[in-house]
């Protein structure tokens, strides 16, 4: 009983081992030593924590416009010119069939 008791916390402890390497940052970030603002640099909160903004418009509906969900079809042309390459990070939602909701995360 005792040697499988031993073969258990072994077992447990290189597991808990794995697990900590694999969700600290890769060492060559920290050339300077483990300082905040290291971490700063690897660990980027969210919206929710950092600060960023968040904007709703409301879609209305124009002349020759045809039914159908027009904030998909807005979110479609403006994801286009406003970022076509996708890099600037940006969350849009459609909130029900006439708003839109774009998130700009603080950089």
């Amino acid at each position: 009983m005792k040697r499988t008791l031993w073969w258990r916390l072994a077992g447990v402890g290189l597991l808990t081992l794995f697990f900590l390497y694999e969700l600290t940052p890769p060492l060559h970030l920290f050339k300077n030593g483990f300082t905040w603002s290291a971490w700063k640099d690897v660990l980027r909160p969210g919206i929710d924590l950092a600060g960023g903004t968040r904007l709703v418009y409301e879609v209305k509906e124009w002349s020759g416009q045809p039914g159908g969900n027009r904030a998909e079809d807005l979110i479609k042309v403006l994801k286009q010119r406003v970022d076509p390459s996708g890099v600037k990070n940006l969350i849009w939602r459609a909130i029900g069939d006439d708003k839109i909701e774009i998130v700009i995360p603080q950089a």
